[in-house]
């Protein structure tokens, strides 16, 4: 776990202008193990799914952790967006993606509902670790 309580974040807004984005240690522990969790299950590397490309399967990918991270921790689309390095808007445009697509793309559905029971394991495995350690 990391030593500090709370980390300020540069998070760019489309106006230009730079807003300081608290993410607590614990947020980005946990979104950073979801996006582990998804990446590997699609055989993704961390640094193509936190890159600015915007290569279809890379940036499917990066959706999918989005709406994973949202549905597993529950955070609003500022703390996740915060973590990633994002705007969240983007975060949102993310998120209403894959939900659409889950409507009609069985394949998609399966994928991502075997990543949030990956990404829901890991959290879980991560929290019993922060337990131990205190």
């Amino acid at each position: 776990m990391r030593a500090r309580a709370l980390q300020q974040l540069w998070l760019f807004e489309p106006r230009g202008n730079f807003t300081a984005v608290p993410v607590d240690d614990r947020t980005r522990d946990t979104v950073d193990v979801i996006v582990l969790a998804v990446a590997g299950h699609f055989g993704a590397s961390i640094h193509d799914v936190r890159s600015t490309t915007r290569r279809q399967p890379i940036a499917t990918v990066r959706q999918i952790a989005m709406y994973v991270a949202r549905k597993v921790t529950g955070h609003g689309p500022v703390a996740i967006a915060g973590v990633l390095k994002r705007d969240h808007s983007t975060i949102v445009y993310g998120i209403q993606t894959v939900e659409s697509a889950l409507a009609f793309d069985p394949f998609l559905r399966r994928n991502v509902m075997l990543c949030l029971e990956k990404a829901t394991a890991a959290v879980a495995q991560l929290a019993q670790a922060a337990t131990s350690t205190t």
